[in-house]
């Protein structure tokens, strides 16, 4: 399924968040395939770009982090994007 082949550019590929292969990742990102993961806690990265977008009432709406993954000779630029879940009587979550 993970053929990076098989898509095309804009197209949008949701993956499980137990699937880590950042050869694969780059591979869809050189296709312009854009795709989503959830990601693991302990993932190690650097941060290039990190950007937290507001509300008018000075609250977060969500944060953009251009990241770079590093293993073996890859080095996978990627968007780590957060934003907070609001439910009814519950405590905010970052997710």
């Amino acid at each position: 399924m993970l053929a990076p082949s098989h898509y095309n550019h804009n197209e949008i590929v949701a993956l499980d968040r137990a699937y880590i292969n950042y050869a694969k990742f780059e591979e869809l990102t050189d296709r312009g395939v854009v795709y989503v993961t959830k990601m693991k806690k302990n993932l190690s990265y650097e941060i290039l770009v990190d950007c937290m977008h507001q509300n008018p009432e000075g609250l977060m709406e969500y944060r953009e982090q251009v990241v770079v993954f590093r293993k073996d000779d890859i080095n996978h630029i990627a968007r780590i994007i957060t934003y907070v879940d609001i439910k009814k009587s519950k405590k905010p979550k970052l997710i």
